[in-house]
């Protein structure tokens, strides 16, 4: 299974997706542009916080984009979904991202 993950998260390569994967024992959701999908990882670097237009986010310092970058790389094999072309300034969320996942 981790082959075929493999090739189609290749499909996403320089595309904006949002991965679901364990992440210390909880579900963890990352949302980003996929940089690079290795043997055994991925590399996704995304502007956080995603949700630019949220009415309660805190205000957010637009004019140094390289302060709010975040590179986050994710074992292929604690990777449980993920979905592809998630439009700016979005993400994918699952209600229960923050519950523990059982391996």
């Amino acid at each position: 299974m981790a082959h075929s993950l493999r090739e189609e998260l290749r499909h996403s390569l320089q595309r904006r997706i949002t991965v679901m994967w364990r992440c210390n024992g909880t579900a963890a959701c990352t949302t980003g542009i996929l940089i690079e999908v290795g043997y055994d990882f991925i590399e996704m670097v995304g502007i956080v916080p995603t949700f630019a237009d949220d009415e309660n986010s805190l205000p957010v310092n637009w004019t140094d984009p390289q302060g709010l970058l975040l590179e986050t790389i994710i074992p292929i094999k604690n990777i449980c979904a993920f979905v592809e072309d998630v439009p700016p300034g979005r993400k994918v969320a699952l209600p229960v991202c923050s519950r523990r996942v059982d391996p």
